[in-house]
């Protein structure tokens, strides 16, 4: 259920030539990562075509600004950050509309309809394991562990991301693996391979 090792020194190189002006490495980061940030963006709101348009709007920025932007070491989390910042525009401005009592929405780690679809017939029970496992998670631990053990982020990474310091982001997992030692059963498979990918 966990994405594969993300190339990081791959996307690199990449940058490199699509900030030099070729174009063809503009493909590559959209074909990479559209249906990565389509299924990150469904974790702040169900409104797909909304996440398709701040998505849209994303790239659109991402190649109209291309020769402004700087080289950097971490793409995913600046497209991360980049598509967390224009849904966040969009509920800032309409909180009415998305039901918004404050500023940030709530991160969630359901899995959505066409995750499970595309998904392996095997992994389902495992799915449904996981979800009553991470169930049990506040929010901001459920994000974390979503970055951590789904898009599979260093720490520095996910610590740029949701703008934390170290120390509270490793604190934060502690607390997330102790709250799931005393929620579940120690012998529950599911519980142990969630313990082993949380530690540190």
């Amino acid at each position: 259920m966990f994405q594969e090792i993300h190339n990081k020194e791959e996307d690199i190189l990449h940058w490199k030539k699509f900030l030099s002006g070729d174009d063809k490495e503009y493909a590559y980061f959209y074909r990479k990562y559209v249906r990565i940030l389509f299924s990150y963006g469904l974790r702040f709101t169900s409104d797909s075509e909304l996440v398709k348009d701040c998505i849209q709007d994303v790239f659109v920025n991402l190649y109209s600004n291309r020769f402004k932007l700087k080289h950097i070491n971490h793409i995913r989390v600046y497209l991360f950050i980049s598509l967390k910042n224009k849904l966040f525009t969009v509920f800032q401005k309409d909180k009415i509309i998305y039901q918004m009592d404050t500023i940030e929405p709530v991160f969630c780690i359901d899995y959505t309809a066409e995750e499970r679809i595309i998904a392996e017939e095997q992994e389902q029970e495992e799915r449904k394991r996981m979800k009553r496992i991470l169930d049990f998670l506040t929010p901001r631990q459920k994000e974390i562990i979503y970055y951590r053990y789904v898009q599979g982020m260093e720490l520095d990474e996910i610590c740029k991301l949701m703008d934390i310091n170290y120390q509270s982001l490793q604190n934060l997992i502690q607390r997330s693996i102790q709250k799931i030692k005393k929620s579940f059963n120690q012998t529950d498979t599911t519980v142990k391979s969630v313990r082993n990918r949380m530690s540190i």
